[in-house]
């Protein structure tokens, strides 16, 4: 049964992040690929969200692999940054091909750990 949750929940999320970049791609016509950005940048402050309530107890292994590995992990990807830094990189777009990966890395980062310091507060 767990498997069955599981591929349900990878193909929500799959589904969402289709849903929302082509949403924001659809207004942003820049080279820099913000829509990607964007996912992943949500995506790491709602895994820090579901991290908290792992840490506190508040999510079963189950639940914790069903929405975070699973769900969270089909709706962000570092494929997707790593593809879109290349492009970048060999339209000689380079600040933007070195700018990219650090934001997305620092900010996810970053994101994390205010998802879960928010996690904290309401779990």
């Amino acid at each position: 049964m767990l498997y069955l949750a599981m591929l349900l929940a990878a193909a929500v999320g799959g589904v969402c992040r289709f849903l929302l970049s082509n949403l924001l791609a659809a207004y942003w016509t820049k080279p820099f690929p913000l829509p990607t950005l964007v996912v992943n940048l949500s995506g790491a402050f709602l895994f820090g969200l579901l991290w908290a309530g792992k840490d506190l107890q508040q999510l079963s292994q189950a639940q914790w692999q069903i929405l975070a590995l699973a769900a969270l992990g089909s709706f962000t990807t570092v494929s997707s940054l790593s593809l879109q830094t290349v492009i970048l990189w060999r339209s000689r777009a380079l600040r933007q091909a070195l700018l990219y990966p650090g934001i997305s890395v620092g900010g996810g980062l970053l994101l994390l750990l205010f998802g879960s310091w928010c996690g904290q507060q309401l779990w």
